[in-house]
């Protein structure tokens, strides 16, 4: 009967790395040529995988930039404000 272990965390690890042939990680692109992305670069349908970073679809990307192009309101009478309102922060207040 093996005697037990007092610590096996600080006992040397009896397991031997595993192959690369038998390893379910894929082997190394330099070793075997071909790059990643040419193994995950394919088109999985319905699984948004070509949505936009903020998880739009290319129709609902097209939307947003044609309504984001197109002017609402009123046009401004007037001196338009040449300094845009998040920098405005610093200047003096207008009297």
């Amino acid at each position: 009967m093996p005697k037990p272990r007092e610590n096996p965390a600080l006992l040397e690890d009896e397991r031997k790395p595993p192959t690369p042939t038998k390893s379910p990680i894929a082997s190394d692109p330099v070793t075997t040529g071909r790059r990643v992305s040419d193994r995950t670069n394919v088109h999985d349908e319905g699984s948004d995988a070509n949505d936009t970073p903020d998880g739009l679809t290319e129709s609902e990307e097209a939307i947003r930039r044609a309504a984001e192009d197109v002017p609402t309101g009123d046009p401004l009478a007037g001196k338009t404000e040449s300094v845009p309102v998040f920098d405005r922060g610093g200047l003096p207040p207008k009297v």
